[in-house]
């Protein structure tokens, strides 16, 4: 889309809205959250393997339930351990 700007024509920016998370009039709207280790989200692009979120380090069972018997799925620095590979 070209926009006409004092006697130029420019290509028009897509105009991005961000409002906060829980917001129910916004609900598919993207959020300002910070993207890190831990948050539940395996972000690759910033070379995380897995993300469990709170489980991250923790011995989980087949539901991937706490479990002290169970295997660690991923550090809690979001790398897959050499066991699960």
């Amino acid at each position: 889309m070209l926009a006409r700007r004092a006697g130029r024509v420019e290509a028009a920016q897509p105009r991005v809205e961000l409002h906060r998370r829980g917001d129910a009039r916004h609900s598919n709207a993207p959020t300002l959250l910070a993207r890190r280790c831990g948050d539940g989200v395996a972000d690759t692009d910033l070379n995380e393997q897995c993300d469990l979120g709170a489980n991250n380090g923790l011995t989980l069972n087949a539901q991937m339930q706490p479990d002290p018997v169970g295997q660690v799925y991923c550090n809690a620095d979001c790398t897959i351990p050499i066991s699960v590979r």
